[in-house]
């Protein structure tokens, strides 16, 4: 993360999505965990995992394939010991709700 420029940021911290190429950028894959740590030219480089809960970025009432409680948990471990960050991505409903199906698992 990087100091606010100029005066959307006033001075607040915020992150810059892997996209930019500027400093405090964040390399962001998708859908993927990344196999190791990342660096350039031997620099330690911030990166965060975007998944999401079912393959959809949005909410998709007909797909119900939601990756097992077991499976993020791992996903987490693994992001952290490569010195990365993991970013779960849950769709809301129309209604602005949540489905609480893929939340069921956590609960127990």
């Amino acid at each position: 993360m990087t100091p606010g420029m100029g005066p959307c940021g006033q001075g607040r911290r915020h992150e810059v999505r892997g996209r930019l190429a500027i400093p405090g950028d964040v390399a962001t894959p998708e859908q993927y965990q990344l196999s190791e740590s990342l660096a350039a030219d031997g620099v330690p480089t911030p990166w965060e995992a975007c998944q999401t809960l079912n393959g959809s970025w949005g909410y998709d009432s007909d797909n119900l394939d939601y990756k097992p409680v077991n499976l993020l948990v791992r996903m987490l471990v693994d992001g952290v010991s490569k010195d990365g960050n993991i970013l779960l991505n849950v769709g809301p409903t129309a209604r602005g709700n949540f489905d609480p199906r893929p939340w069921s698992p956590c609960a127990g």
